[in-house]
């Protein structure tokens, strides 16, 4: 069998640590890793089951077969202290070995799937060896790539589809094949799990817009219960897999920030729109990884956080409105047509944001660092949903 069928089959708590190997075989049994078995086997079988300790030992002994496939239940976040082989698959479960037993069982029990249709297969396959680093140059994902039956233009953006959670009646994306095929004529496209992942070509580079009617997609998205993210479109095959990266980490963050009123269009999350939140959210996870504290209020602009607070004592927005003016470039009109406001509420609002900072607006000096200083508070408020204060235990 493929080895994706054991990513399918333990989907929700799978983890990959080494992936050197396609297939397994499940019908010359599966085995427990006791100590001295991997060795003694006579190499008909090739998947074992055990836990962190038994993989420990294994490590110790230096008793790894190649091309077996190790499945380890464990809650361990990773196995960076361990060196394995780049001849096997390990892969961590977060179940204990009673379940993995069970579901293996169960897959014995249908056989293989079902037939995939040979062009499904060769996208799954396709995407599978770029995402686990088989495909390791541009030529050779050129190569793989003419293989797919419409042609490719030369710059690629990833379209993510998913189900929006809201939708009353979701029906599996799988279903949705003709739709999508529809409204994507002569394109590339494969199911991932829950998620659709659409090869959107064009013969121009653009970056805000693909060529792409975007209302009308929209309403397609609307009409199909779905949600999309938008990747930058690229010239090199080898980068679509932080195309996809991009577009899902847009998909993330778009869903929840999409009141900050940073989206175009309905349902649609372009990465333009979110690329400073996703490389805020990069920061702020280091930050947390490599710190004690993870209160981003201790790096913004004093003048912001002026505003946060008189924000959060009066149930104001002055720190939005200063951000999108400063957007728009200090176009009052601009401001007022994205915030819904009208012109006199809006300058009325600019002057009570200059009385609390006690400077003129067009005084700011690192203009960049206003901005985002605002930026962060909005996905700290919003993404982890939290409320700031000047002093946290432990900051």
């Amino acid at each position: 069998m493929n080895i994706n069928v054991l990513q399918k089959l333990f989907s929700d708590t799978i983890r990959c640590q080494s992936v050197a190997v396609r297939t397994f075989h499940p019908e010359r049994g599966v085995q427990f890793m006791l100590p001295g078995l991997s060795q003694a086997a006579d190499g008909s079988c090739d998947l074992f089951v055990g836990e962190d300790s038994d993989l420990a030992d294994l490590v110790n002994s230096g008793g790894f077969r190649k091309g077996v496939t190790y499945l380890i239940s464990s809650s361990r976040k990773s196995f960076s202290d361990l060196t394995v082989p780049s001849t096997v698959n390990i892969f961590r479960i977060e179940r204990n070995v009673g379940e993995i037993f069970r579901n293996l069982s169960s897959l014995l029990a249908a056989g293989d799937p079902l037939p995939q249709d040979e062009t499904e297969k060769m996208y799954e396959d396709f995407w599978f060896d770029l995402t686990n680093g088989f495909i390791t140059d541009h030529e050779q994902a050129v190569e793989r790539i003419s293989r797919f039956p419409y042609k490719m233009k030369e710059y690629t953006a990833v379209i993510l589809l998913k189900n929006a959670k809201s939708f009353s009646s979701e029906v599996p994306l799988s279903k949705k094949r003709a739709a999508i095929a529809a409204f994507f004529p002569e394109t590339n496209f494969f199911f991932v799990n829950d998620q659709c992942v659409v090869l959107f070509t064009q013969s121009v580079s653009t970056v805000e817009n693909l060529d792409l009617d975007y209302d009308a997609f929209s309403r397609f998205l609307d009409e199909q219960g779905m949600i999309a993210g938008v990747s930058y479109p690229t010239r090199w095959y080898l980068t679509l897999k932080q195309a996809y990266q991009t577009a899902a980490a847009s998909l993330d963050l778009g869903v929840i920030l999409r009141n900050t009123l940073f989206s175009v269009y309905n349902h649609i999350y372009r990465y333009c729109e979110y690329e400073s939140f996703y490389l805020i959210y990069l920061a702020a996870k280091r930050t947390s990884e490599n710190n004690s504290w993870d209160n981003l209020y201790y790096l913004v602009h004093p003048d912001v956080a002026k505003l946060y607070f008189y924000d959060r004592t009066n149930n104001d927005k002055l720190m939005d409105i200063l951000l999108f003016y400063l957007t728009c470039n200090y176009s009052i009109e601009k401001t007022a047509q994205k915030l819904h406001l009208h012109r006199n509420t809006l300058h009325n609002k600019l002057y009570k944001i200059q009385d609390i900072i006690g400077r003129k607006l067009d005084s700011f000096e690192g203009l960049f660092n206003v901005q985002l200083s605002c930026l962060i508070i909005l996905y700290q408020i919003h993404y982890e949903d939290r409320i700031l204060t000047e002093y946290e235990p432990g900051s």
